[in-house]
């Protein structure tokens, strides 16, 4: 079963792969503006709602089940390189070295 799609993306007939894209990068953009969890959740929830439409028993379970995946790889990507950066000596700034010295 096809899900219906609003009029605006029907006439774009874009892939199902596009269409996912733009939607993460749209979080992603949420993201770089928006610091407060709450306030994105209260943008982005309605997508949760949304899934309900085609899933009826898409809840939190479905959502972090679907997210776990990229979870892990962004944890891993964010891992290497913050090791990275303290293997290669980085500075994180003009004159700011990566060492932290605790005060006597």
């Amino acid at each position: 079963m096809t899900a219906p799609m609003p009029a605006g993306l029907a006439q774009l007939a874009l892939p199902a792969p596009i269409r996912v894209t733009a939607i993460v990068v749209l979080a992603a953009s949420i993201n770089l503006v928006i610091g407060s969890a709450s306030a994105k959740w209260g943008m982005l929830a309605p997508v949760l709602v949304f899934c309900q439409r085609w899933v009826p028993g898409f809840g939190m379970g479905s959502l972090i089940a679907a997210m776990l995946p990229y979870y892990l790889a962004f944890l891993v990507a964010g891992l290497a390189m913050t090791a990275g950066w303290v293997f290669l000596d980085l500075p994180v700034g003009p004159g700011a070295p990566v060492e932290f010295v605790l005060p006597k």
